[in-house]
């Protein structure tokens, strides 16, 4: 009886608090990956978020047999049926958890911060009181998002490429599988409920869709499933042994710095921007290592590209680096980006004239 007491207690609890429960748990699933999200191209990752996605679609189904279609279920099932929201929050906190720490770790600040924009912004209509009503569709929004993103990660290791045909395959094939569960949703229904079908699940999902495209146009969606490991500016580099020797001189005090962007240039300095960057084993893409030159008068102004094929599967990331021989002192910036165009990184530097004459004791990076 005590135990009974406990667990309506637990209930009661839970029905009064259930928004908090509900953002807790989207969280927790966001936080669950955080700390065991492996390689974007491991199996086993893969084989997780194909089976969130189909549980995800399985609930969305159900909600939709139950709001829009007035389904009703069995005593039995409804006491799990509850908690759904529950469980769809897991899901979405941890596909979306997935997505996000990819397209962080594959973009520039701008990029990331424009996708997890999207994503907050759309959680906080879906926790707002007068957009309940709207709860369903706000769902169907996300897992869409899932959705296209599973397959914007994914189908580069199939192509080999990171371009626009994969990414437009993407978003093609994440609209078949919301169109089909459309059609499997609206066999036997009559015109009227079809209609409500299009307007709360279909509609929502097409327009992410559109939406998705447009960043991509915009350059807003990183190119996953590169990532940029590291990058450092060098005074000299030597490859011994398969490894990289890098020379680097700078200010002892300007400790967090990547090799020397404090670049301190005499005669006859190269500057050397050394990049590691992660891709997987079917890889084998055209980057571009980008200069650009902050002009007193025009501002910045792109000196140079130079191109460099990158090819997957060493675990520490691909080695390649860029040499800039004519140079003026001033600020510099460095972005490597795909063939396309689409920022995977940057670093800043500045070129300064190094006045001392005596020798340099050069501190040495490895890669």
């Amino acid at each position: 009886m005590v135990l009974g007491d406990r667990v309506q207690r637990a209930k009661s609890y839970y029905e009064k608090h259930q928004k908090y429960f509900d953002i807790s748990v989207f969280f927790s699933g966001f936080f669950f990956d955080i700390f065991t999200l492996g390689n974007v191209d491991d199996f086993l990752n893969i084989t997780q978020q194909a089976v969130y996605l189909t549980l995800l679609g399985v609930f969305l189904l159900l909600e939709v047999k139950e709001d829009v279609l007035g389904t009703l279920f069995s005593e039995r099932f409804k006491k799990v049926w509850k908690y759904k929201v529950l469980i769809v929050h897991f899901l979405l906190g941890s596909l979306l958890s997935v997505y996000t720490l990819f397209f962080l770790k594959s973009a520039s600040l701008l990029a990331s911060f424009v996708f997890i924009l999207i994503i907050v912004g759309l959680l906080v209509l879906n926790e707002i009181p007068y957009m309940q009503n709207l709860g369903l569709r706000l769902r169907t929004v996300l897992f869409s998002l899932c959705v296209g993103s599973f397959f914007a990660v994914y189908l580069p290791l199939v192509f080999g490429v990171v371009s626009w045909v994969p990414f437009l395959l993407s978003m093609i094939l994440g609209l078949l599988v919301t169109y089909g569960m459309f059609v499997l949703i609206k066999r036997g229904q009559p015109d009227e409920l079809v209609k409500k079908i299009k307007f709360v699940f279909m509609y929502p999902a097409l327009i992410t869709f559109i939406m998705y495209t447009n960043l991509y146009g915009l350059g807003l969606v990183p190119p996953v499933p590169l990532s940029l490991q590291y990058i450092g500016i060098y005074h000299k580099v030597e490859k011994v042994n398969g490894e990289y020797l890098l020379s680097y001189h700078r200010p002892s005090w300007k400790f967090w710095q990547n090799g020397a962007q404090t670049f301190l240039a005499r005669p006859g300095d190269e500057v050397i921007a050394f990049a590691t960057i992660f891709s997987p084993i079917s890889i084998r893409d055209r980057i571009l290592i980008n200069w650009y030159f902050d002009d007193p008068k025009q501002g910045w102004v792109k000196w140079d590209a130079i191109p460099l094929t990158i090819s997957g599967g060493r675990a520490e990331g691909f080695r390649g680096y860029g040499v800039k021989k004519n140079y003026q002192l001033g600020d510099w910036k460095v972005i490597i980006s795909t063939g396309d165009g689409r920022e995977i990184g940057r670093i800043s530097f500045t070129v300064e004239a190094d006045a001392d004459t005596t020798p340099i004791d050069y501190d040495v990076d490895r890669f």
